[in-house]
């Protein structure tokens, strides 16, 4: 007989891993006294980035698990209360309610921890007035990622429901985790750095990288990122969501050159109070836009994944041409004939990139030998220059190519912060 629950608490309802070989290597190696050549690879196995009860080995489902759903009359007096106690329930329940009601979740007996190989290579020389400056590569690639495939869809367009066409037709859907995604990320790096002195210490850091899988991202909001066919996820590789091209980052902090002690106005009393001892820090961010896919909606392919449109040209428009009411191509679509699969591909477009500047401006007070008050004026967004959103790529909705959304606008907010 199949064994649907726990034997003992030792049982995982799987077979266990001992087999994981994680090893480790690096090395560096001095060139000159100014020069260093360092290099690094390894094996690192995880856990899954997120637990939800469909990753459960043993999990609440039919027929062992029956749950009630109370409605009211007037959404406002409910049907039961507490004090009346609950309806009574069988279990493990005489039947399964009636067809399409009911999902199954199931998992592989092995189920292999997922892993990435993480390799990097960098040069590092000292340049002068102490800084530091590092060139190098970075990479990373991860495998046995958990996708839920479901086993219960049909296995291709065709005008009939969904529903009747089903492989198991008394349950909605038979969700299996599959180790079967996999991650590519490969990045050049370019990093100078001035550890504080002088007043002054910066950190400036530009990265050129590529990042590609097979899988969708959990926890970040990127929908209609569904595998077109299914039962083919090697359809879906295409650009990760996360695959951000180019990005520069620049951090600051500086003593301005005025009062005791400084190059400028260097006395003490009411001039070093209201002038000395400012400190100003940028931080200033930069880069591309973030991929995002073109979909058609209405369950037009008609097989239970994702719609997409069929695509004509490149899509992408010129900078020049790009603006928040037309930011991609929308002639460079069609929509899929009705029951058969669009060719259009997954996160090949990109949306607009991110310019950021914030700004601190703080300075402390003495009270006594041991106590300090800091005050602190800090903005973010500075310029008040838009993030905008991604575009809406539905070519079927209203406002196709448009944008509407954006993030946060200028915010400036002032502190006090006493320090014993």
């Amino acid at each position: 007989m199949t064994e649907i629950r726990p034997q003992n608490g030792s049982d995982c309802g799987c077979d266990q891993n001992y087999r994981n070989f994680q090893p480790r290597l690096g090395m560096a190696y001095r060139l000159t006294n100014k020069t260093v050549f360092r290099s690094g690879f390894g094996i690192i196995y995880a856990e899954d980035d997120s637990f939800s009860q469909q990753a459960a080995r043993w999990i609440n489902q039919a027929p062992d698990f029956v749950e009630y759903s109370m409605a009211t009359l007037d959404r406002i007096n409910p049907i039961m209360t507490l004090s009346g106690g609950f309806p009574a329930v069988q279990l493990p329940a005489t039947s399964v309610p009636g067809p399409a009601k009911v999902g199954i979740n199931i998992q592989s007996p092995y189920m292999p921890d997922q892993y990435s190989d993480q390799y990097f290579a960098d040069l590092q020389r000292e340049l002068p007035y102490n800084i530091l400056m590092t060139a190098g590569f970075s990479g990373n690639e991860a495998h046995d990622m958990i996708i839920p495939m479901n086993y219960n869809l049909p296995y291709g367009p065709a005008s009939t429901p969904v529903a009747s066409r089903r492989i198991f037709p008394y349950y909605t859907g038979i969700t299996r985790q599959m180790p079967m995604g996999n991650s590519n990320y490969n990045a050049l790096l370019w990093k100078m750095e001035k550890r504080f002195s002088n007043g002054l210490s910066f950190l400036s850091a530009f990265t050129w990288s590529h990042s590609i899988d097979d899988y969708i991202e959990t926890g970040n909001g990127t929908g209609n990122e569904g595998a077109v066919n299914p039962w083919d996820v090697g359809l879906n590789r295409a650009n990760s969501y996360t695959d951000i091209q180019r990005q520069w980052a620049f951090s600051a902090e500086y003593e301005l050159p005025f009062g005791k002690g400084k190059p400028f106005l260097n006395r003490g009393g009411l001039v070093n109070a209201i002038l000395g001892g400012w400190q100003v820090a940028p931080l200033i961010t930069l880069r591309s836009g973030i991929p995002f896919t073109v979909v058609t909606s209405g369950g037009i392919t008609n097989a239970g994944g994702a719609d997409r449109p069929n695509r004509l040209g490149n899509g992408a428009l010129p900078s020049g041409q790009q603006s928040i009411y037309h930011w991609f191509d929308t002639a460079a679509f069609a929509v899929q004939p009705q029951y058969s699969y669009g060719n259009s591909g997954r996160n090949f477009l990109f949306g607009p990139g991110l310019r950021d500047l914030d700004l601190s401006l703080s300075k402390f007070f003495n009270i006594t030998e041991k106590k300090r008050l800091q005050f602190r004026l800090e903005s973010f967004n500075l310029t008040n220059t838009p993030a905008f959103g991604q575009p809406n790529a539905n070519i079927v909705a209203l406002g196709v190519g448009q944008i509407t959304s954006a993030g946060a606008p200028r915010e400036i907010q002032l502190a006090l912060k006493f320090i014993m």
